[in-house]
């Protein structure tokens, strides 16, 4: 899982303490106007949910969770690392149908694990894959879990989106390599220049070598600035 930047669903920086940022306060006046400020956070949101914020930022940035007593409790909004709840007879009712529902998902394919081949009480979860399987069976999860989460999916998939980008760019490359070591007077002009035509139009005659894994997912013409951009690079005599 990448390492994020959690989004604060409060809006409240809790690293400043001071109105003007020039202005630094050190000692008990720091100290005060920090209290003084926690609690007037306390006034607007309330404990309980500053205490489920805190919580879950302290949870979401772990790459994975135990499915049974971490990811199930913080769906319900309960601290795994608290068992408080042990004593409560409905909360561990309904602990207890989370856990037959997860297996039962896990069986079937609809949630998964990291470690399948490890017994059912050491399972492990992505925070996302987790998510995402109580949307699909409609477990109702504290709001503010879902603000975080749906924030952590969005970065995921962007960063998804950059990793294939960076991935078509070096595959583009390499082909574009291959192609001007082992043809190099086929992509030259009539006036014995290397141009990027040339090296597309062989690298798309060719591209039946490469796997479909490698061969960008975007029109070859989409890359020629990048190519010449390289080509460009050492002038020539």
């Amino acid at each position: 899982m990448p390492i994020i930047r959690l989004k604060n669903i409060f809006h409240f920086d809790r690293f400043r303490t001071g109105n003007s940022p020039e202005k630094t306060a050190t000692g008990n006046e720091a100290d005060n106007r920090e209290k003084n400020m926690n609690q007037r956070m306390e006034d607007i949101y309330g404990q309980d949910q500053i205490k489920l914020q805190l919580l879950y930022e302290k949870w979401i940035i772990k790459g994975d969770w135990r499915l049974k007593d971490e990811a199930l409790p913080l769906l319900l909004a309960m601290d795994p690392g608290y068992k408080s709840y042990s004593t409560d007879n409905e909360q561990n009712k309904v602990l207890d149908e989370l856990w037959s529902h997860a297996r039962e998902c896990v069986e079937q394919g609809l949630l998964k694990v990291i470690n399948r081949e490890q017994p059912p009480g050491k399972w492990r979860v992505r925070p996302v894959d987790v998510y995402r399987w109580s949307k699909l069976s409609r477990i109702e999860i504290p709001e503010i879990l879902d603000r975080l989460m749906e924030f952590v999916v969005n970065t995921v998939k962007m960063d998804s989106a950059l990793v294939e980008y960076d991935k078509n760019r070096e595959n583009i490359l390499g082909m574009a390599l291959a192609i001007l070591a082992a043809c190099p007077e086929q992509c030259k002009n009539d006036n014995g220049q290397i141009t990027v035509e040339k090296i597309l139009n062989i690298i798309d005659e060719k591209r039946h070598i490469w796997p479909d894994k490698d061969k960008p997912d975007v029109p070859l013409s989409g890359y020629a600035d990048l190519i010449n951009k390289w080509l460009n690079t050492i002038p020539g005599d």
